[in-house]
């Protein structure tokens, strides 16, 4: 569960990172999911 939660927090954070440098019109990581 812990690996889970890590892995969980990491993609939060490189998706949050993604959506702050790409327009989200361009580009939505969490309409990719």
């Amino acid at each position: 569960m812990e690996e889970n939660s890590l892995s969980l927090y990491i993609k939060g954070v490189l998706f949050g990172y993604l959506a702050n440098t790409f327009p989200t019109n361009t580009f939505s990581p969490i309409s990719a999911l």
